[in-house]
């Protein structure tokens, strides 16, 4: 499947994991988070509808703990509209979050 987004997180930073947000309509399949440290980090992931500032109330995933040297995967079909956002946020450096999936190219959404 392919990479819609790849980062390597600021601490304490949002960060919107496809640039943007989605061209076109998709979906997400697997969002893989990754903790490179020596010491568990928390994270959050938030998928944002199109021209919504982020609130708490967009959190897939808020206080989530990813523990020393692992990753953790969230899978499923998550829909998206043109521009909706996955945004995420890790307490500490070291984190990458990877978006997976598929944006329809047929029609474009234009």
């Amino acid at each position: 499947m392919p990479i819609l987004g790849s980062h390597d997180l600021a601490a304490t930073t949002n960060t919107d994991l496809m640039s943007g947000g989605m061209p076109y309509s998709g979906w997400i399949e697997r969002i893989q988070i990754t903790n490179r440290t020596a010491g568990a980090i928390t994270i959050r992931l938030y998928i944002v509808p199109a021209d919504v500032d982020l609130a708490d109330k967009h959190a897939v995933a808020y206080g989530q703990n990813v523990p020393a040297n692992s990753s953790v995967a969230f899978t499923g079909d998550f829909l998206l509209s043109k521009n909706d956002r996955v945004v995420g946020y890790a307490s500490g450096t070291g984190i990458s979050m990877n978006v997976y999936g598929r944006q329809n190219l047929v029609g474009r959404d234009e």
